[in-house]
């Protein structure tokens, strides 16, 4: 049950933050008058939104896969258990 609330908890709170930092970007955005989309747009894959994907999917997968782990290191995993 603990750890059902701590996960929960820290959802929320990750939503929050994910909140409040675009809420901060698009103040920011509107108080330097750039807000305004471009005159043209690029629409399609390009070499720099290839490489932020690429980023973005390799940091979720160890994310995912080190908390899968519970957040133990190698060298805890392959130690044998004690029982």
């Amino acid at each position: 049950m603990k750890r059902t609330f701590a996960t929960f908890a820290l959802v929320l709170a990750a939503l929050a933050a994910a909140a409040l930092f675009g809420g901060g970007v698009h103040a920011v955005l509107l108080a330097a008058h750039v807000s305004e989309p471009a005159v043209t747009t690029v629409y399609g894959l390009t070499p720099r939104r290839l490489w932020a994907t690429t980023a973005f999917v390799l940091a979720t997968a160890g994310i995912v896969t080190r908390w899968f782990n519970g957040g133990e290191s190698e060298a805890q995993m392959s130690q044998p258990s004690p029982c």
